[in-house]
């Protein structure tokens, strides 16, 4: 897991690495806003079997993906969700709590085959899951953004517990 208090953004490309493990993922949780420059990315390689569900962009506020940002994994804003023109999310969703996702000419893919996502051997670790009905797809945001939430908390109140006993780490 990797934490910013404030804003996070991304100017290049990051590389993440599972290694093969079925079990590799990421968090990053977001105070504020994530800006992505143009052209930027963020990929996956060496997956293991489950890489929709290895990759989460917990976004305090709003995220704005840059002009031809090749990003992967699933964003969760408590605000709203801007896709600059070209830019794509593979292997991943754009789910905005309180605002609209704005697209431009923009491409999101749920699983990762066919995306350069797959793991070594090839597999995207299953099929593309079908896409729910708006309805369905509210609930659900709903229920993931509530989660992810509750989860950052939690997360933040075990830190500031180890933080105040004085160990580092």
């Amino acid at each position: 897991m990797y934490e910013f208090n404030s804003s996070a953004q991304l100017t290049g490309i990051v590389t993440l690495d599972a290694q093969g493990n079925d079990n590799a993922g990421w968090m990053f949780l977001i105070g504020s806003t994530l800006t992505t420059a143009s052209s930027s990315g963020v990929t996956f390689i060496n997956l293991g079997s489950n890489p929709e569900d290895a990759l989460f962009w917990n976004v305090g506020s709003s995220a704005t993906l840059g002009t031809g940002t090749a990003f992967a994994g699933n964003i969760l804003a408590s605000q709203s969700i801007t896709l600059g023109t070209g830019a794509t999310i593979d292997c991943g969703r754009a789910l905005a709590q309180a605002g609209a996702v704005t697209m431009d000419s923009n491409s999101v893919s749920i699983g990762c085959q066919g995306t350069g996502l797959e793991n070594s051997n090839g597999l995207s670790g299953g099929n593309t899951p079908p896409v729910p009905e708006p309805g369905s797809a509210a609930l659900l945001s709903a229920g993931v953004l509530v989660l992810a939430g509750a989860m950052r908390r939690k997360l933040r109140s075990g830190f500031r517990r180890v933080e105040s006993k004085g160990i580092s780490g």
